[in-house]
């Protein structure tokens, strides 16, 4: 049965240069088969012949949200006053945490309400961190499966510098690494399994050899830490591995480096290491909301973009403050303003789509609204807010209206959100 889902399609493309644009298509509808597949985009006059129609008149239909970086068990962290990153580790983070893995009653109502926060800002993929015991991880992937999103996720692997609550020794997490690969990876073509040392000083140096040992058995998972996020945490990986060029070069001794590798955050990264990171194809996603609110630092996106580096947009909840990817693309023009550099609005919501799309290697099926890619989208009411409504008769290009958008849409404007072809999120919320 084929459905057409008609309304005001908006998304940002590139081209076969690199190039970015702005693709706006009043009236136009994405038609979509049975198994959730864009089989064309079309005119709404010419969808007539659709077994289904969903007229969602001129309200907004954009690709889903792409989250390049978020952690499941610190949903109820957000606004925690604390100091700087390893501090916020210590006093609030790990304790939360090892609460939470004791507590599976309590990991299954966080899983269902960072999902349903997730789903509630537009986002259809999120790359998340989950727990540091298999149990807990099990939880959110058996959670994803159900509601029907998308998600990279692994299970924490730390064996020191934490509470003894969450820590594993080495034999123990490699073989729960191994049964979450078999149970998760590649399911349904939405579940995926991603190495998670949690950063370099987590995990020894066995505990890093073991997990490299897993990616060379599976070289198709997906890899995600952090990376030169505070300064502080930069001189103690320094400390830490004295043998090692420098921070990324950690990861490198282990062969956890490659396209298919997520960092977080990148702020402190040398000039060699923007090199290699731009050789090896690794995604840097940038927090911004986090970065600010720990104090980390100010990424210099727009010098990433230009060296070529591939670059995704994380949400970072618990540091980061809210779960939206718009409120993330606003703080990501304040900080590069702040660095006397100009980002533009199609740059960040490009990271925030297509952009994460093909840091993740899925743009051949998601984060762009054509042809033969997977129906992943968000139906946007812009007259859910007022100031909203009032600002976008202002806007006389495509690049202001992205900016209003930026900076005025939250959950109350998101209608509903779709991911291969299924509705799996409908908000009642208005303004």
């Amino acid at each position: 049965m084929s459905t057409a889902i008609i309304g005001h399609i908006f998304q940002v493309v590139q081209d076969a240069q690199g190039t970015l644009s702005i693709d706006s298509r009043p009236d136009h509808g994405l038609m979509i088969d049975d198994q959730g597949t864009i089989t064309s985009v079309m005119p709404k006059k010419d969808c007539g012949h659709a077994d289904r129609i969903v007229d969602y008149g001129d309200r907004l239909i954009l690709p889903g949200f792409i989250d390049t970086h978020v952690h499941f068990p610190q949903t109820d962290m957000i606004g925690v006053y604390s100091g700087e990153l390893l501090e916020w580790l210590d006093e609030h983070t790990f304790p939360h945490e090892t609460a939470l893995i004791q507590d599976p009653e309590q990991a299954k109502d966080s899983a269902k309400a960072f999902a349903n926060e997730l789903f509630r800002h537009g986002t259809c993929t999120a790359v998340a961190f989950a727990c540091s015991k298999k149990s807990a991880t099990q939880i959110l992937f058996e959670e994803f499966d159900r509601n029907g999103a998308r998600l990279v996720s692994g299970k924490i692997s730390m064996n020191r510098f934490a509470p003894e609550g969450m820590l594993d020794q080495i034999d123990d997490d490699l073989q729960a690494q191994s049964q979450l690969i078999q149970d998760w990876n590649g399911k349904d073509e939405r579940l995926f399994y991603a190495l998670s040392p949690r950063f370099a000083p987590s995990c020894s140096a066995d505990l890093l050899q073991g997990i490299s040992d897993l990616l060379v058995k599976n070289p198709k998972l997906y890899v995600q830490t952090h990376f030169a996020e505070n300064l502080d945490e930069v001189a103690w990986v320094k400390d830490l591995f004295p043998k090692s060029t420098d921070y990324l070069g950690v990861y490198e001794d282990y062969g956890l480096i490659n396209e298919r590798c997520i960092l977080a955050h990148g702020i402190y990264a040398s000039a060699s290491e923007r090199e290699r990171l731009k050789r090896s194809r690794t995604m840097v996603s940038h927090c911004p909301t986090s970065n600010l609110f720990l104090g980390s630092g100010l990424l210099p996106y727009r010098s990433f973009r230009e060296q070529g580096i591939v670059l995704g947009l994380g949400t970072d909840v618990g540091a980061g403050t809210s779960f939206s990817l718009w409120q993330t693309m606003a703080e990501a023009v304040k900080v590069s303003k702040l660095r006397r550099e100009q980002v533009l609005p199609e740059d960040l919501f490009f990271a925030a789509t297509l952009g994460a799309a093909q840091g993740l290697q899925l743009s051949d099926r998601i984060g762009s609204l054509e042809a033969g890619k997977q129906a992943d989208f968000q139906v946007i009411d812009p007259s859910r807010r007022e100031l909203l409504k009032r600002r976008l008769p202002y806007c006389h290009d495509h690049r202001q209206f992205l900016s209003a958008l930026i900076f005025h849409c939250d959950d109350r404007n998101l209608e509903s959100l779709w991911v291969k072809g299924r509705k799996i999120f409908e908000n009642n919320t208005s303004a």
